[in-house]
């Protein structure tokens, strides 16, 4: 079974597959007594509506095989909770991932990820019992823009996470 390095997740690392929404490095727009606002850590230049929804991921063994994207809309999945997200770059031409540019990085809470369109991905692993994150996609995308593939199936490929 291939292992997968965890990696610390950074914009230069992640660029191949979208976008890293943090406020790691960056000036505040503005820094009050009261608050801190930052603004323009990812950018949705769509002409449709957008829907919000909470994902909750329990605890399991840090093995998969499944991938999924989305060919017409970006996603964003924000972190509540510290969790490592499978990921692999954009393919339009391939209907599954390459499996040798399958990446995974370690995400911590309060930060995020913008993913390009059909970037492949898979549920996010907690690190802890459970991981949560709000998701924001194209409205309907569940139902009308979720392509899935088992590598298992496809080519008898199954990955571990390693951590160490």
């Amino acid at each position: 079974m291939p292992e997968i390095e965890v990696e610390e997740i950074s914009q230069d690392r992640f660029t191949k597959f979208g976008d890293l929404l943090t406020i790691e490095d960056r000036p505040a727009k503005f820094a009050e007594e009261i608050f801190t606002f930052w603004d323009g850590l990812g950018y949705l230049k769509e002409k449709h509506d957008y829907e919000i929804g909470f994902l909750e991921v329990n605890d399991r063994e840090k093995t998969f095989s499944t991938m999924e994207r989305h060919r017409q809309t970006r996603e964003v999945f924000f972190a509540l909770d510290e969790a490592v997200l499978p990921v692999a770059p954009p393919e339009p031409d391939r209907s599954y991932p390459d499996p040798d540019k399958i990446e995974a990085f370690k995400i911590e809470p309060g930060s995020g990820v913008l993913f390009s369109r059909g970037c492949w991905h898979w549920l996010p692993f907690p690190l802890g019992d459970r991981a949560r994150f709000l998701v924001i996609f194209k409205k309907a995308t569940p139902d009308a823009d979720l392509e899935k593939v088992d590598l298992l199936d496809k080519l008898d490929l199954e990955f571990r996470l390693d951590l160490s």
